[in-house]
């Protein structure tokens, strides 16, 4: 039988197995060309990646945010062990971006005394300097279809 003779009735009762050669072929092919248009939807983001060092080490615990020149755009991630990683639905359009990074690095007494608001501050400061994050000179250019992964090495 040919497929277009009973397409209904051959494959519903006894599934694709119950076609013929040519009737599964192109059931396969109209389900690939289904399948292909159905990836993620990203509205043209791309997945942002890449390393942090800083002297030489990479940075334990931070964050990175890459922001657009007008503000517009910006997206970031926390940085574990000296990684990074933006999914492309959180990801960046294409275009430059100011990369700022920062790594709190805790200074001060560990609290002390009963629990309470009082215990619990404990002060911070940022280890990295300030032209890599609120002054920053750090940038990267995010491309469409590109590998988009900027590692970043802080004197």
């Amino acid at each position: 039988m040919r497929w277009s003779e009973g397409i209904c009735v051959r494959v519903f009762p006894f599934g694709i197995l119950g076609c013929s050669r040519s009737c599964r072929t192109v059931i396969v092919l109209a389900l690939g060309l289904v399948a292909a248009g159905c990836g993620p939807d990203t509205g043209g983001r791309s997945g942002i990646s890449g390393k942090v060092h800083f002297q030489g080490s990479p940075v334990p615990n931070g964050t990175i945010e890459f922001v657009s020149a007008d503000g517009s755009q910006r997206s970031g991630s926390t940085i574990t062990g000296g990684t990074y990683a933006i999914p492309a639905p959180k990801g960046l359009l294409p275009g430059k971006y100011v990369v700022r990074i920062n790594a709190a690095e805790e200074t001060g007494p560990t609290p002390t005394g009963p629990p309470g608001p009082e215990s619990m501050t404990q002060m911070a400061q940022n280890r990295i300097p300030p032209q890599y994050n609120v002054d920053s000179t750090l940038s990267a250019e995010v491309t469409e279809g590109g590998r988009n992964e900027f590692d970043f090495d802080l004197p």
